[in-house]
């Protein structure tokens, strides 16, 4: 999967985060066939909060938090993104005229949904350093210009292969400022 296919796979992740809140809280697999209210509002409210939960992340550049090395702050972006998709599907919730979204289903939505976020971004991160690491004594500064796929590709190679230590990325790429790479 590429980095077009993330937010669909993080709906998906998310969605099954909001099925996990619902049956914690009716105690129920099936619990739609024993909870549903007003059925078109409760409808959208629940394919709002996975929408309204991606529209936080990108407003709060999660995407740009590099996986590889997501760290403190972007665990911190992620908790941060999540009670503010939680605030706007609860004001969403009342602006549709408060359809029976049970308090505990939103509150548990926002714990299991920055939990598995956190969880699988910590997951990738251990999954991407499992390469091969080769230690090197006095290695040679390098400046990569480039911080964007092909850059960060580079200064794995130049690490793999010993004697290169990469101190920066130059590029006057936009979207790329303020990303960290750690190696």
């Amino acid at each position: 999967p590429g980095a077009d296919d993330l937010p669909l796979a993080i709906v998906g992740l998310l969605s099954l985060t909001l099925w996990l809140a619902f049956f914690v809280r009716f105690n129920s697999v099936a619990w739609w066939q024993t909870y549903w209210p007003d059925a078109h509002a409760f409808a959208a409210l629940l394919v709002a909060a996975p929408i309204l939960s991606i529209a936080t992340f990108h407003f709060l550049s999660l995407y740009q938090v590099v996986t590889r090395y997501i760290g403190a702050h972007g665990t911190l972006r992620i908790v941060a993104s999540m009670a503010l998709s939680v605030v706007a599907w609860t004001a969403l919730g009342f602006m549709l005229g408060n359809p029976g979204m049970p308090r505990t289903v939103i509150l548990l939505y926002g714990l299991l949904g920055a939990t598995a976020i956190i969880a699988s971004r910590q997951m990738a991160s251990w999954l991407l350093r499992l390469g091969p690491r080769v230690e090197v004594v006095s290695a040679r500064p390098v400046l990569i210009w480039g911080a964007t796929a092909p850059g960060i590709a580079l200064a794995e190679a130049l690490r793999r292969a010993g004697g290169y230590r990469t101190i920066g990325f130059i590029d006057d790429t936009r979207a790329v400022f303020g990303r960290s790479y750690a190696a």
